[in-house]
């Protein structure tokens, strides 16, 4: 079965299981988009899409400056 969901829904949905998992502490940073785009191998435009999902979803919050 193939996933028809964009890319960058995919990669927030493996994002959000993985905080919902405990993977990432409550006020812990992500890792940067570079790392991020690194582990899942796609580009960091895809990584910050995902990124900002996850921000309208209310699981993240973005601070300029500082991280996710």
């Amino acid at each position: 079965m193939t996933d028809t969901r964009r890319l960058y829904e995919q990669i927030s949905q493996k994002l959000a299981k993985a905080i919902a998992e405990g993977e990432y502490e409550v006020g812990q940073r992500l890792p940067s988009e570079r790392e991020l785009a690194q582990s899942f191998g796609i580009s960091r435009p895809t990584v910050r899409e995902a990124i900002i999902a996850l921000e309208l979803d209310g699981l993240v919050q973005v601070r300029l400056g500082s991280g996710v």
